[in-house]
């Protein structure tokens, strides 16, 4: 099972890296395209209509797919400094 680092944040001040280990037969460019498309065709409309849409991550959302967290098992961290 492949291991994949979700980074996010949209400068330092906010960075966030996420590890997850996604399911042989998942195409993360796929999921991230469906994910892409539940956020502009679903969510966003239900926002602009009652403003109490259930936001997902993708994080979540590959969760949700039969993604799992990385646990010490999966990853070896090493730090540069």
């Amino acid at each position: 099972m492949p291991l994949i680092a979700l980074i996010g944040g949209g400068d330092w001040s906010d960075a966030s890296v996420c590890h997850l280990v996604v399911t042989d037969d998942m195409d993360i460019v796929s999921e991230k395209k469906l994910y892409r498309d539940w956020y502009a065709k679903i969510y966003l409309p239900e926002l602009k209509m009652n403003g109490q849409p259930h936001f997902m991550s993708f994080e979540r959302w590959l969760l949700d797919r039969g993604a799992k967290n990385a646990t010490e098992n999966d990853i070896l961290i090493v730090d540069d400094v």
